[in-house]
């Protein structure tokens, strides 16, 4: 059977799109052969810094700037950028705004940012002495909490190092206590109640005392809270005061159970480009800074557990029997650590120990 020839019709409407859509992409091909041409140029050209141009330092820290802590790593960048007369800006980003806690530490490794502020025992699965000074009830009190400090330096350096890091301050925090949702008397009470954790070591308490692990950034914990998405967390004064825990919860027990430090790194290729003046004025508001922060730490204890019970929560000790419970598990997180550690972790703890 024969078919009919079909004529196509085309109108001029549609000759006109089709004459556009080929010029178009006629251009964008000439476009992109021209960027890529004027790109290549662009990188053939070397890049002279004039004597004496400013340098800027991107400086991410996980804590509010109302903390104590944040509020010594802002005065550092405004010394740093005041003392080397505007040849090196810090601009420092707190709060998690430019990268969450866990985030920072890749963030300096890789040359994202140059410089930041974070608390190394969130990585204490790679390297067993970023967890030491989270050990819980390894520490008596302040004075030992320093002398760790200092003790474990060289060890920290050399690791740091190896990790193209460059280690620029310590800062020591207040000690660690537990805010909960409810009153804790016996290890009973703590059985299946969800707790915040943020690294190995806090995951391992809560483990080992029959809680529930929660992950929360230190920025939403009365977030958290305020939506039972956690019952209870370990941290310091600090924490309460900065978010207002009383809103949301009625207790905080201070257990001292850690000194945690949070440590400031610099990516050691930024750092090597620095010339050697600048890295000795660094170095030197650097240990200024640690040691104001150190004599500080006592003071802001007292200043946020009064701030708290102001508020109306109830800031206490913890029980004898939690005591005694929560020490045991420290003494065998202790033990479990010295097996990842070996030898070097034997000789930290043999000189912590000693007179």
């Amino acid at each position: 059977m024969n078919h009919p020839i079909r004529h196509r019709v085309i109108y001029p409407w549609r000759i006109f799109i089709m004459i556009r859509t080929r010029i178009s992409h006629r251009l964008r091909l000439m476009r992109s052969a021209l960027l890529r041409l004027w790109v290549g140029y662009l990188l053939a050209i070397p890049v002279v810094m004039p004597a004496g141009a400013e340098q800027v330092w991107h400086f991410p820290t996980p804590i509010s700037a109302n903390a104590f802590v944040s509020r010594h790593h802002i005065k550092f960048a405004d010394t740093v950028n005041r003392r080397t007369d505007g040849g090196l800006r810090i601009v420092v980003h707190p709060g998690g705004s430019l990268f969450k806690a866990a985030d920072i530490f890749r963030a300096v490794r890789t040359g994202q940012v140059q410089i930041g502020a974070t608390g190394l025992f969130l990585h204490s699965a790679e390297e067993p002495v970023f967890e030491l000074a989270n050990l819980p009830f390894l520490l008596k009190d302040l004075e030992q909490a320093k002398k760790l400090i200092t003790i474990s330096r060289p060890a920290l350096e050399a690791v740091l190092r190896k990790k193209n890091l460059k280690l620029i301050y310590r800062a020591l925090w207040n000690p660690q206590g537990l805010f909960s949702a409810k009153s804790l008397e016996s290890p009973e009470d703590f059985k299946g109640m969800k707790i915040r954790t943020y690294n190995y070591t806090t995951t391992r308490i809560v483990q080992l005392a029959q809680g529930i692990p929660t992950k929360t950034e230190p920025s939403e914990i009365a977030l958290a809270f305020s939506t039972s998405v956690i019952d209870g967390s370990f941290a310091s004064g600090v924490t309460g005061v900065s978010q207002k825990l009383w809103d949301y919860i009625d207790y905080y027990y201070t257990m001292n159970s850690a000194f945690p430090t949070s440590s400031v790194i610099a990516n050691l290729d930024a750092w090597n480009k620095l010339d050697t003046g600048t890295q000795n004025t660094i170095l030197s508001i650097a240990a200024e800074t640690e040691r104001a922060i150190w004599s500080e730490v006592v003071t802001m204890e007292n200043t946020y557990n009064a701030t708290m019970r102001k508020a109306g929560m109830k800031v206490e000790d913890i029980s004898p029997e939690l005591v005694g419970y929560f020490k045991k598990i420290g003494e065998q997180m202790t033990s479990e650590w010295l097996q990842r550690a070996g030898n070097e972790g034997e000789i930290i703890l043999r000189n912590l120990r000693s007179p």
